[in-house]
């Protein structure tokens, strides 16, 4: 019976944390990578958008090394980009 009731609390928070994720990737297909550059850090939006990034839910699927792999892009610049797209969901 503990067995069984573990199992489905795990199932449970499962179904959850995939439904907050949606939501999340959902919401990010909505705000453009313009918005990574509105404070003047620097951030090249424009390099990001030749390579095919157009909103943060892109940026959000990719890993630090893709978005540095991208010319003009440092690994630095790229950890910086993963950083402030969550700073900018908390406001």
């Amino acid at each position: 019976e503990f067995r069984r009731v573990l199992f489905r609390s795990n199932e449970i928070k499962y179904s959850v944390d995939y439904l907050l994720a949606d939501e999340l990737v959902n919401s990010l297909k909505e705000i453009s990578v313009d918005e990574l550059a509105r404070d003047k850090s620097g951030i090249k939006t424009k390099v990001l958008k030749n390579a095919g990034y157009e909103t943060l839910a892109d940026v959000f699927s990719s890993s630090v090394m893709q978005i540095a792999s991208i010319y003009g892009i440092s690994q630095d610049k790229a950890y910086t980009i993963k950083r402030k797209w969550k700073v900018m969901l908390k406001n």
